[in-house]
């Protein structure tokens, strides 16, 4: 019975098509057994196509799902010069929900899960055949601790090969430093170092002290569209047009303080007693049920709207219901949310940390206030004035909507990707 509910597991995730490809994969070997050795010359053979008039890069992620990395990793493959660029993709967290698996396929046909395949025993040798195999010229890391356990052993067997990392972030404050501090001690294989914003670039010079020429940043950059349903969320939670709402969208995680909106609206509705306002709290994570019960006691559940989990495209939706959305982190990179906001005209409330500044203009296009103790007041206080000035507030979208479009172009992006690969 369990083996007939894993099957079924396999197939509502990923589709009977992947089911079937991977069958074939581990066919290819020969054996299922990931303790036996493969055949790597068949597996390349069966599997790997490689056209050697384009530039070959071994692109390496922790999974295939939704998030802002996977998000920026998904435009960055759809708009790659696909006459000029090949990418070959590896996924590698063990137990990954996959569930974008097949929509990176649909526009990458050399992708693999690698722990499906085999040992990690056998990742060397895999890796060496297959670089050997296509004549891979850059090998390029984003996020996957495997991929940079990795470097090393590429860097010997391949001096001449182009190794690259991208890090999002300086890392929150339960994960040990992140990336950055994970590759502090590889930093002498990588030829380039991209950093989603200036912060970060700082950040790894001021505290690493990683050669400024090796750092190149790149701003993330997403594609966006007008074509969203309005009122979808509003009428779920039979939420009136005319009501202000004021969105959090992201992790029920500690670093991002959902609990800070709680706060906010207890301080608005309870302390100051201000009518027409909602709140949406969009996503799960570790503090959903700390968050809950604090909204239960506080008595806000008719104002706070805890919407749970949501499908990454529904983002769009939830915010296109919203006068305004707020991020309350301790710690931020360049967060997707915020972009996504922006282009379809809605103002960020936002703490002053990590690569947020670069995106927001405070009192231009959002709000920006500093993370300390008086955090709670200075948001609520400001969520008040732009309710009642919807002048100033109407003035922030637009300019926001504005910024999306120039600022944080795809085009460029990409530009900036296809010089550093």
């Amino acid at each position: 019975m369990d083996k007939i509910k894993k099957f079924i597991g396999i197939y509502q995730n990923f589709g009977l098509s992947y089911f079937l490809d991977l069958i074939i994969r581990k066919a290819s070997f020969g054996k299922i057994n990931l303790n036996i050795k493969p055949n790597f010359d068949k597996f390349l053979e069966n599997n790997v196509s490689s056209d050697h008039s384009k530039k070959q890069i071994i692109f390496f992620v922790p999974w295939f799902t939704f998030g802002g990395t996977d998000i920026v990793n998904y435009t960055l493959l759809n708009n790659m010069d696909q006459t000029k660029f090949q990418f070959h993709l590896f996924s590698t967290i063990r137990g990954a929900n996959n569930i974008w698996f097949d929509k990176f396929k649909a526009i990458n046909n050399e992708i693999f899960h690698l722990p499906d395949l085999i040992s990690e025993d056998n990742y060397e040798e895999l890796i060496k055949k297959y670089i050997k195999y296509v004549n891979a010229e850059t090998f390029f890391v984003s996020n996957s601790s495997k991929g940079y356990d990795l470097i090393p052993f590429v860097r010997r067997e391949f001096p001449q090969i182009k190794i690259v990392d991208l890090l999002h972030g300086q890392g929150g404050s339960k994960e040990s430093g992140g990336f950055p501090e994970y590759s502090k001690n590889l930093d002498k294989y990588i030829d380039t170092r991209i950093a989603i914003n200036n912060f970060l670039k700082n950040y790894l010079i001021e505290k690493y002290n990683i050669d400024p020429k090796k750092i190149t940043v790149i701003q993330n950059a997403i594609e966006f569209s007008d074509k969203v349903e309005k009122g979808i969320y509003r009428s779920k939670q039979k939420v009136d047009e005319n009501e202000f709402v004021v969105t959090y969208l992201g992790r029920l995680a500690p670093e991002k303080h959902p609990e800070i909106i709680v706060k906010i609206a207890n301080e608005l509705v309870n302390n100051q007693g201000v009518g027409n306002i909602s709140f949406f709290i969009g996503g799960d994570g570790p503090l959903f049920d700390e968050v809950s019960k604090e909204i239960r006691t506080l008595k806000l559940g008719n104002k706070i709207h805890l919407l749970g989990y949501y499908p990454n495209n529904e983002a769009v939706k939830i915010l296109s219901d919203s006068n305004l959305l707020a991020v309350t982190s301790e710690m931020e990179g360049s967060p997707i949310v915020i972009l996504e906001a922006m282009n379809l005209g809605v103002p960020v409330l936002a703490s002053k940390v990590g690569g947020i500044p670069e995106q927001v203009d405070d009192q231009i296009t959002g709000v920006l206030i500093e993370f300390n103790e008086n955090f709670v007041e200075t948001a609520a206080q400001e969520i008040l004035e732009l309710k009642n000035n919807r002048e100033k507030l109407s003035s922030m979208g637009l300019k926001s909507k504005e910024k999306a479009t120039t600022t944080f172009s795809v085009k460029e992006m990409i530009s900036k990707y296809e010089s550093s690969l």
